[in-house]
């Protein structure tokens, strides 16, 4: 059986089309000596996306009293994953994190384990500072996504800031689609037997390609649940998941599961999950669809709690006790300016995260689709208002936020492959996940 990485493997041989390429950010001028302490400051970052030249630059530029370090965490390949040197560089740096030293700012994918694995954790261990004083100055003239907030908080406190984040949802001709109900499903379970039920199992299975291996990221309650320090799935979990599991056994060969869908929507793909704000970008598929007359529709999976769930692509966070904290929150301020964030994760390509700031998300659409700025829609100048429209809909949508590559890892392992390969019933493995992680919350 393979290995966790699995689902990133089949994930990549899907839609991939995701870059982040900055222009100069807005930064605040240099405050001097009072906006922290002269000498150094260090800049946890993970990869050139997160952190580009031209921001670097600003930093440096604005602030030409402090020096910059930057320690760079690892891709997260397989390669780096079991390369004995990077682990031993990591546990290295956590140690030092964990006693009070190390980089005074941390910008991370939540993707990549290879530093934090479990962000909550480290919230609840007392890494980070607490960011609930400098909060109003954060947001003072910005439209923050609250909901989207929600994710960096424990026990009333503002741990870390969310930069961006994903939402799971699907694209479909309008045409074919019509009747087929799931629009007024209000939970997962139901969505997807709607969708099963109106395209068949041959379509059904081909479109859940990208849910099966991140089965975490439609659900509105959490599975490791740390307000309850409980792991339970719940009756709506357990639907959902016998019914990805059921479009998983449908493949005659399992580490073939997920086919290659990047000619949807051509010949047998009527519909296609994917994620949108990401790599596997369903905005592309959308316009894809446009380009051959088709009507583009795009729904999110709804998460039976009156909204959508997304899931937290890029994260920052300030180390506890950092003397330079005061630099920190500038900087995090300049980040998430509106014409920052535009600037950032809207290239004018197609593929980008959903930003924390609800007021560059129409920007960052509009840059990406408009024939005047888009690298993509320039040749062929198509009205894409219908694409923007939709995905600024679903963005207002989301309710509930999380951290889920964890998730999606140990319930791929411990609950979808045993129910598709037939080693257990759905019961039988929620049950032993539960039992196998009972312990999870006290390590």
């Amino acid at each position: 059986m393979k290995n966790y990485l699995l689902p990133y493997k089949i994930l990549g041989v899907l839609l991939a089309f995701c870059l982040l390429i900055s222009c100069t950010p807005t930064v605040p001028s240099a405050p001097g000596a009072s906006a922290g302490k002269k000498g150094t400051f260090t800049i946890c970052v993970d990869g050139d996306d997160i952190l580009t030249k031209q921001q670097r630059k600003a930093f440096a530029d604005a602030y030409p009293e402090t020096e910059f370090i930057y320690v760079q965490v690892p891709d997260y390949t397989y390669e780096n994953q079991t390369d004995e040197g990077i682990s031993g560089s990591m546990s290295r740096l956590r140690t030092q994190i964990m006693s009070g030293e190390g980089p005074d700012l941390f910008l991370l994918s939540a993707e990549n384990p290879l530093l934090f694995a479990d962000p909550y954790k480290h919230m609840d261990a007392g890494v980070f500072l607490d960011l609930s004083p400098y909060m109003a100055e954060l947001s003072h003239g910005l439209h923050l996504n609250e909901a989207l907030l929600t994710v960096g908080t424990m026990n009333g406190a503002q741990y870390l800031l969310p930069l961006s984040c994903t939402v799971l949802c699907l694209v479909a001709d309008s045409s074919g689609f019509s009747g087929c109900g799931a629009q007024a499903e209000a939970a997962p379970a139901g969505f997807l037997q709607k969708l099963l039920e109106h395209y068949g199992e041959e379509p059904f299975a081909h479109g859940l390609s990208i849910p099966s291996v991140l089965p975490g990221r439609a659900l509105g309650r959490p599975v490791l649940d740390y307000d309850t320090n409980t792991v339970a799935l719940d009756e709506e979990a357990r639907r959902y998941f016998s019914l990805l599991a059921r479009s998983m056994s449908l493949h005659d060969n399992l580490d073939d599961a997920s086919y290659n869908v990047s000619d949807f929507p051509s010949e047998f793909f009527p519909f296609i999950i994917g994620i949108l704000g990401g790599d596997f970008s369903v905005e592309r598929a959308a316009y894809q669809l446009l380009c051959l007359e088709g009507t583009p529709l795009i729904l999110p999976i709804p998460n039976g709690q009156g909204g959508v769930t997304a899931c937290v692509d890029v994260y920052a966070g300030v180390r506890a006790n950092s003397a330079n904290a005061p630099l920190a929150v500038a900087l995090l301020r300049s980040l998430i300016e509106t014409d920052t964030m535009t600037d950032t994760l809207g290239n004018g390509g197609i593929g980008f995260a959903l930003p924390l700031n609800r007021e560059a998300l129409r920007p960052i659409y509009e840059k990406a689709f408009l024939p005047e700025t888009s690298l993509l829609n320039g040749r062929l100048g198509l009205d894409c208002s219908v694409i923007i429209d939709q995905c600024t809909t679903i963005y207002n949508q989301i309710n509930k936020a999380r951290f889920c590559r964890l998730e999606d890892e140990l319930l791929y392992e411990n609950v979808l492959i045993p129910v598709c390969t037939g080693r257990a019933p759905i019961d039988e493995a929620a049950i032993n996940f539960s039992q196998k992680y009972r312990f999870y919350f006290d390590e």
